[in-house]
């Protein structure tokens, strides 16, 4: 089988997607608002993939169609400008950060950020210092406090340091979002620069202003960059995303420049003329959409009330100071997160967005359908149900959901001895070792460690490797997780001995 015929035979089939990208696949919707047109000839990839020929204007020069368009966007959710990216948010990341620091400036970064944060912070040699969320029994990661942010900011300030830059994610992977409003006004009362990694909320911000169901976007809460994924909640193609300036706070040539850099120098038209008609369906339609998204979910919800074993981890249910997302659907099953998402897809043909040790993420947008969403409640009843009579894994159920007994994704404060680049230098020129887990106390880790998804790194390179991080690998490959990066479960990379000499000493 090839990876096309494996595409086709999915797309033929009753599966249906609890994943990105947010358009479902959902092809009567895509033609109803014009994003396929009647005769598929005319919307083929092939038929409409071409490169700056005279008339369809440059990304990286944009003053027709495409400046247009992405005007567009930076009226549509209020920004001073807006950059597309074909690289997905990624890029975005990597280009803000860049636009706003220079080699060797402090950064300051939550912990619960994606890889690509962690990524800039290698590339352009910066000094991160963290911000730690709190974190659940299920291992899900709760907001950034403005309280927590004000202080460090003021710590900085008192020891003569000058920070450039925070950046956090709002809303995370499993939809918790931040106080943007009040960490924006005590960034900008330090001077400090805000990005805000709003990839998993491009939706935000769409719906009924009067009675909003969804949080508000960062882009009109004082955040002075913000990155959205079109491709995860917003009916757009894979790799899709938008960089929103929002303030004079960042300069926009230095922007566009690391745009010029970073970004491919032969961006998809197909993408980006995706991007432009998404953003023409959402201010002409966006009301009737998100009306029938709002009312989809909530019927979901009440479908499930009823669930006794599986626990929806639910809005209205969480001790947070936070708003939270309600277009993810998690499913929290003690131990058996990964047994749970395998048994959706095998027996019901739903596929899920991740599984984690003890539950199951599923995504949702505009374009899902009120038939799937039935599916699922009726799917995930019935599981509940089996489990109530203790069938369905062979062990006996509790009446009421056990506590869970979970090695958290954020382990606590790290030592780091070398900074990441240094890490990552050092392990090219003077190598590196991979040795077995048991051996890892105290060493200098080589590379990031992480599951994916979601791709937060547990442990960074140049940091060291503590019990709370082997025993977290262990939890996690034994619960079937995916690792990547310097671990396989078994063993990590390691910098070669005598190696923190050269880098910066210092807790985090």
């Amino acid at each position: 089988m090839t990876l096309t015929s494996a595409l086709r035979d999915l797309a033929e089939s009753d599966y249906y997607p609890f994943h990105m990208p947010g358009h479902k696949r959902n092809l009567p919707l895509l033609r109803k608002y014009g994003f396929l047109a009647e005769n598929p000839e005319q919307t083929s990839p092939y038929a409409i993939d071409i490169t700056e020929i005279p008339g369809f204007d440059d990304l990286h020069h944009a003053e027709g169609l495409i400046s247009d368009a992405q005007k567009s966007a930076a009226s549509l959710y209020g920004a001073k400008e807006s950059i597309f990216s074909v690289g997905g948010s990624t890029t975005a990341l990597l280009a803000g950060i860049g636009a706003v620091c220079q080699r060797g400036d402090e950064i300051l970064v939550a912990r619960n950020c994606h890889k690509s944060v962690y990524h800039a912070i290698e590339l352009f040699g910066l000094v991160p210092s963290y911000v730690w969320p709190d974190v659940d029994a299920a291992g899900i990661a709760g907001a950034i406090h403005a309280e927590q942010i004000e202080a460090l900011l003021m710590a900085a300030a008192e020891e003569k340091r000058t920070i450039r830059m925070l950046v956090l994610t709002s809303p995370t992977y499993e939809g918790v979002t931040s106080d943007i409003h009040q960490i924006a006004a005590i960034c900008h009362r330090y001077d400090v620069v805000l990005m805000v990694d709003e990839a998993h909320g491009a939706h935000f911000g769409l719906d009924d202003p009067e009675v909003p169901y969804f949080p508000e976007t960062a882009v009109r809460l004082g955040a002075d960059l913000v990155a959205q994924s079109m491709h995860k909640t917003l009916p757009s193609l894979t790799q899709t995303a938008i960089l929103y300036r929002c303030s004079e706070r960042v300069d926009g040539r230095r922007l566009h420049r690391m745009f010029d850099l970073l970004e491919t120098s032969s961006p998809s038209y197909v993408l980006m003329a995706g991007m432009e008609h998404c953003i023409r369906v959402l201010q002409e339609h966006r009301k009737e959409l998100m009306a029938a998204y709002v009312q989809h979910l909530r019927g979901f919800y009440y479908a499930v009330r009823g669930l006794k074993v599986i626990r929806l981890w639910a809005p209205w249910e969480r001790d947070l100071s936070a708003a939270l997302d309600p277009s993810k659907l998690i499913f929290v099953l003690p131990e058996r997160g990964a047994w749970l998402c395998d048994r959706l897809e095998k027996d019901y043909h739903l596929t899920f967005e991740m599984y984690a040790k003890d539950y199951v993420l599923g995504m949702t947008s505009m374009f899902d359908t009120e038939e799937g969403l039935m599916r699922l409640a009726a799917a995930i009843t019935q599981i509940d149900q089996e489990l109530q009579k203790g069938s369905g894994t062979g062990e006996t159920s509790a009446e009421e959901p056990e506590e869970l007994d979970r090695v958290q994704q954020m382990t606590g404060p790290k030592i780091r001895r070398l900074l990441p680049a240094e890490a990552v230098r050092c392990a090219a020129e003077a190598g590196s070792a991979w040795i077995p887990l048991d051996e890892s106390a105290g060493r200098i880790s080589a590379d990031y460690v992480y599951a994916y998804p979601p791709g937060i790194p547990v442990v960074v390179p140049g940091e060291v490797i503590d019990e709370d991080v082997i025993r977290w690998i262990r939890t996690e490959a034994a619960a079937g997780c995916m690792l990547q990066g310097g671990s396989d479960g078994n063993g990590i990379s390691v910098c070669s001995d005598g190696q923190e000499c050269h880098g910066q000493g210092q807790p985090l």
